[in-house]
């Protein structure tokens, strides 16, 4: 075979590949299972190591996950109003799914954070600025977090409450942040199921303002 023939199946292998998702090194965890085989080192075997771990995942990878624009419509198109493309959507939630730090719980409150975003955007049709309930990052529910990035490893426990396979954790990241995370235990494996606050209540108090209009 030819050096050209073998780089055009070079080419075409890569350009028929599909999607691509950032390894996180990380085994999958079958919650469906009450015992996994225990991986020394995983960051997944206690609370704040998963949390922290999430949080370095998410620091490397979230340029590649915000990627997925999930949100049609507006200025490029100005005859259309935002919505939800669901197929974008899915692949942001497929991609988060991919750290392993996440338990599904986590992923269906999202889910559903968009689609009462979704809804919300057909009662108030917008196509101008920051879309209602979504001008933020959705996983660290700001817009200003590059500080919790370059704490992360000075990042400490200051309060831990395990009540059987739940946690609740207050972790303060800095001096001026300190952040609740809760999680549950799956076999051996800690995975997230809520952070800061819940989706319910970010939802709330991000169109509090709505109601008072």
């Amino acid at each position: 075979m030819s050096r050209y023939l073998l780089y055009a199946c070079f080419l075409l292998f890569f350009c028929c590949k599909g999607k691509e998702y950032p390894v996180s090194g990380l085994p999958a965890i079958d919650t469906a299972k009450p015992v996994q085989t225990v991986v020394p080192g995983d960051p997944r075997l206690s609370p704040i190591s998963s949390v922290l771990g999430f949080l370095a995942w998410y620091r490397d990878n979230e340029t590649w996950v915000n990627d997925h624009h999930y949100i049609d419509g507006g200025l490029k198109d100005s005859s259309t109003f935002y919505h939800i493309n669901w197929y974008k959507a899915e692949d942001y939630l497929f991609a988060l799914r991919s750290s392993h730090f996440l338990s599904e719980n986590y992923l269906q409150d999202l889910k559903q954070y968009l689609a009462s975003c979704d809804s919300l955007m057909k009662k108030i049709p917008q196509n101008d600025g920051p879309p209602i309930a979504l001008d933020f990052d959705l996983v660290i529910k700001s817009q200003d977090y590059q500080d919790i990035y370059d704490s992360l490893s000075v990042s400490k426990v200051i309060d831990q409450k395990i009540n059987g396979n739940k946690a609740e954790l207050v972790i303060r990241h800095n001096s001026f942040r300190s952040h609740r995370y809760y999680l549950t235990k799956y076999g051996n494996y800690w995975l997230l199921d809520s952070n800061i606050v819940s989706f319910r209540r970010l939802f709330s108090e991000s169109t509090e303002y709505l109601r008072h209009r």
